[in-house]
């Protein structure tokens, strides 16, 4: 414990990710937990299909713990600013790694934009419908023929 660490009394403080004596680490705020989630689903989304899901998980969690460590010294901004890009990060993990996975990130974007445009079509069809009926009077009534 340097001593930067310990309070005018002489007991040292407890560091960002440290537990208390009540078991629970202290918090560094909503400003900071967003700033460090987003980063690192930024680097989770250049490490998938690199890098299998077992080290990705402990490389993030890696990340996450330097980060509030060194979030004590400095702002959340400084320390991301000082690992730099996401991607350029994650290059940096997945070199040597297999590139031949499945990006699954890649397959949940493409249906989400698939969806979205049978959402628009569907909307646009049944809205245009809509808009016939009311100009032809705005009251139909169905009825099957059962051969009579």
């Amino acid at each position: 414990m340097s001593v930067r660490e310990k309070s005018t009394d002489g007991v040292g403080q407890p560091q960002p990710g440290e537990r208390t004596a009540f078991g629970k680490p202290p918090t560094l705020g909503l400003r900071h937990a967003l700033a460090r989630e987003w980063y690192l689903f930024k680097v989770d989304l250049y490490l998938d299909g690199r890098v299998p899901t077992r080290i990705r998980k402990r490389i993030l969690a890696d990340l996450r713990n330097s980060i509030d460590s060194d979030a004590g010294s400095s702002s959340v901004k400084e320390v991301l600013k000082g690992l730099g890009r996401p991607g350029e990060l994650a290059a940096s993990y997945a070199e040597g790694a297999d590139q031949t996975r499945p990006l699954w990130t890649a397959g949940a974007v493409a249906t989400l934009g698939m969806l979205t445009v049978y959402w628009l079509f569907l909307f646009t069809f049944t809205f245009g419908m809509l808009a016939v009926a009311m100009q032809a009077g705005g009251e139909f009534r169905g009825e099957l023929d059962h051969g009579k």
